[in-house]
């Protein structure tokens, strides 16, 4: 009986003993795979090849997921252009428990740098379980909204949901620039609308507010020219007090002048809406499925309107 037991517990330390074998051996193997890819990307960034060496980094990461290969990501993909994605990358390092704290303020001081060169895009869903990609790379944890840190340039979102015809938004984004995108998604049995018609729509809605304030500013103009006439009535123009006016004078130069600007600034601005809507209008054939517009051109910011 004792020697059964025996033999029990010896194949069972056995086992415990292979069990632990097999698991480290692959891992250390994996960890020496990584090493071997590490050196080889150094030695390619080193010649300035960092497309490549960004490939042997990150093929290093998925064998043995080392915080430190982040930092190599990170600079590969800043020497090739891709800032978007270092900023995430440094980031998702500075985040990590095992990220160095010596090397905080470089890394603060480098990601306040790439600032300057990239742009945002603020994604909103109307509602739950859409399932949103950018540029063809699925979006994960967006929920309702999510900011994203793109590079500049023309991006694709596409919005999609079960039983649902998805929603493909086609946009540009420039440097240090937040454009904000809602994405609606059509109801079952719906077909998505037209947006070069809605974008069309929204060109001559844009037309019409301009020549609204084209003919606010000329009705304000004429109220100031009145004015302004009224006060020659009060004011001297020959003899020794030619330019004095009486205090009801003064008063309505005042007045003139006040209109005055508030007339030019409406018929301006009507102006500038006017042609800005006739542009939107006349280019919608251009870019058929972009189906967005400017509603807010205040500088870093661009809120979109999609459908």
């Amino acid at each position: 009986m004792l020697a059964r037991i025996l033999s029990v517990a010896v194949t069972t330390l056995v086992l415990m003993l292979l069990s632990v074998i097999s698991t480290a051996a692959p891992s250390d193997a994996l960890k020496q795979k990584a090493q071997e890819l590490l050196t080889e990307g150094n030695r390619l960034a080193g010649e300035g090849d960092f497309g490549a060496a960004l490939l042997k980094f990150r093929t290093a990461y998925e064998l043995y997921s080392s915080p430190k290969l982040l930092l190599n990501i990170g600079t590969s993909l800043r020497y090739v252009g891709r800032n978007a994605e270092a900023v995430v990358t440094y980031e998702r390092y500075l985040a990590h428990p095992e990220a160095d704290p010596s090397r905080e303020a470089e890394l603060r001081g480098i990601l306040n740098d790439l600032e300057r060169f990239v742009g945002r895009l603020e994604i909103t869903v109307a509602e739950s379980d859409v399932r949103v990609s950018l540029d063809g790379e699925l979006l994960r944890d967006v929920g309702r909204r999510a900011v994203v840190q793109v590079d500049p340039g023309r991006h694709t979102v596409v919005a999609e949901k079960a039983n649902r015809q998805p929603t493909v938004r086609h946009l540009s984004v420039e440097a240090q620039e937040t454009v904000a995108v809602a994405l609606v998604l059509a109801e079952p049995g719906e077909e998505p609308p037209d947006p070069v018609s809605l974008r069309r729509v929204g060109g001559w809605s844009l037309v019409a507010l301009g020549g609204a304030g084209i003919v606010a500013g000329a009705v304000v103009g004429a109220v100031a020219q009145a004015k302004r006439s009224e006060a020659d009535d009060h004011c001297a123009t020959e003899g020794h007090f030619a330019g004095y006016c009486s205090p009801t004078g003064a008063d309505l130069n005042d007045q003139a002048r006040t209109l005055g600007g508030a007339a030019t600034i409406a018929f301006v601005g009507g102006f500038a809406v006017g042609v800005a809507g006739l542009a939107l209008a006349f280019t919608a054939e251009d870019d058929p499925v972009t189906g967005t517009l400017n509603l807010d051109p205040s500088p870093g910011l661009r809120v979109m309107v999609t459908w």
